[in-house]
């Protein structure tokens, strides 16, 4: 049982309904989204990150832990901040779960044989220079999406999360959701037809390449809530069931000894590895 999903799909339908009616004679922009997303969904990897220092553990554990389960990490309020944006995306009840029932956070991109490591270099300040892709088959009954990092600047108030294998357009900022209480203004766009509005504007006159996901902040000045399409992967992430291919590359001082001592570990437990260099 995906503990954090258990009351999920009737507090996503009802916030459907409502962003329907408050969408009224518009509702051709929610139709439109949905379709982007699950274009975006089909074509897409799905893929993850993290520290180079970790990889040791994520070797020993076979496991991709998130922040519940190893105790750690403080930025944007750490632990006490992710419990309040799950409650908002997916009405859990953080009382009843677990550490392992947190999900891991990734994102939808084109990795191009790693190469996004580079040309979407930024993020490995904040989510680490390893990149993995995972394997669409094993996660798909498993995982939900919003677009945009859901734990900036009160976004989780203003969408409810969707799931990538039945998707609805409740995942992009827009009407406070009904765990909100009325915080949902909390630096919001300036109006809720905004990010909707202009995301279905780029989409028609194709400014979005699904090829380079990364230029999505471009497109809107750097806007929080246009990050990248965020992805959450409920049950967990396992070394040798659910990554198929393993991107490094060196950013830090020792990551190259990282990579070439346990590279040719996750090798042999069937994942394709592969560092990247800057001689392209």
């Amino acid at each position: 049982m995906l503990r954090c999903l258990e009351h999920f799909d009737e507090y996503q339908m009802a916030y459907y309904e409502a962003l329907r009616q408050y969408f009224q004679g518009r509702t051709y922009l929610l139709d439109g989204l949905q379709k982007f997303l699950e274009k975006a969904v089909s074509e897409c990897e799905f893929c993850v990150r993290f520290e180079m220092r970790h990889l040791p553990n994520v070797y020993q554990d076979r496991a991709i832990r998130q922040l519940a389960e190893v105790g750690g990490g403080v930025t944007f309020g750490g632990l006490d901040r992710r419990k309040e944006v799950l409650n908002s995306l997916f009405n859990c009840r953080i009382e009843e779960m677990e550490a392992t029932d947190y999900p891991v956070f990734g994102y939808l991109t084109k990795p191009h044989n790693g190469y996004e490591l580079f040309y979407n270099a930024d993020m490995a300040y904040q989510y680490g220079s390893v990149l993995c892709v995972l394997k669409k088959e094993n996660m798909m009954d498993r995982t939900t999406m919003t677009f945009g990092d859901s734990v900036n600047f009160g976004a989780c108030l203003r969408m409810v999360a969707t799931r990538v294998n039945r998707i609805l357009p409740t995942c992009f900022q827009s009407i406070g959701n009904a765990n909100s209480h009325g915080e949902a203004h909390f630096l919001a766009p300036p109006t809720p037809f905004w990010f909707i509005v202009n995301l279905y504007r780029a989409i028609e006159a194709g400014k979005i390449d699904l090829d380079r996901l990364d230029r999505l902040p471009d497109l809107f000045d750097g806007r929080a809530g246009c990050e990248f399409i965020e992805l959450q992967y409920h049950g967990g992430i396992r070394l040798d069931r659910d990554i198929k291919e393993m991107y490094g590359m060196e950013w830090n001082e020792g990551d190259a000894d990282i990579m070439k001592e346990y590279f040719p570990k996750v090798e042999a437990l069937g994942v394709h590895t592969a560092v990247m260099n800057y001689d392209f």
